[in-house]
């Protein structure tokens, strides 16, 4: 995975308390600029395929307080307002309800939500800024401890782990 210190919502190490209480990313991708095209954002690119863009995010050592407590994502992006501010942000994707559980899972806790960018609506600019919201729900819910690491990224960091044993079957067109 390819990380760069201009995608980024939540440094490594974030509290994610202090994120979700805020409701928005401590961090704005901008996407523009006059560096970089003005003031419509750049396309990022987008596909089905391994190499992303893919908005990542991390959570370790989640704690909670509270009834039935959930959390849900959002990636939201905004056109240049004329003067190089965010005008109205829209959401772009949002994530499932993952219940405070799912997240302390194994293998959940250190990789939520690797999912490649949607593509821009037909006749619509691509977002100059992108934010995520976080929303917290649940009977008195309280994040206690956790943190988080959240960006966009490109190239994948998972793999596929197989039970003890497993014999890959031949390759297409071998052993016949």
């Amino acid at each position: 995975m390819f990380i760069d210190s201009t995608t980024i919502f939540e440094q490594k190490g974030t509290s994610l308390a202090t994120v979700v209480s805020n409701g928005t990313s401590s961090y704005v991708v901008d996407l523009g600029g006059p560096a970089i095209g003005g003031s419509q954002g750049r396309d990022l690119g987008v596909g089905p395929d391994s190499n992303g863009p893919f908005l990542t995010l991390t959570i370790n050592g989640l704690a909670t307080t509270g009834t039935n407590v959930t959390l849900q994502f959002a990636l939201q992006g905004a056109p240049d307002n004329g003067s190089g501010a965010p005008g109205t942000y829209r959401t772009m994707l949002m994530s499932p309800v993952y219940t405070a559980a799912q997240l302390e899972q194994v293998g959940l806790a250190d990789y939520v939500f690797p999912i490649v960018l949607p593509p821009v609506a037909p006749g619509q600019a691509p977002p100059r800024f992108l934010q995520l919201t976080y929303t917290l729900g649940g009977t008195s819910p309280v994040i206690t401890a956790g943190t988080i690491f959240a960006g966009l990224t490109i190239g994948r960091d998972d793999q596929v782990f197989y039970q003890s044993g497993f014999t890959p079957p031949p390759a297409s067109g071998a052993g016949a």
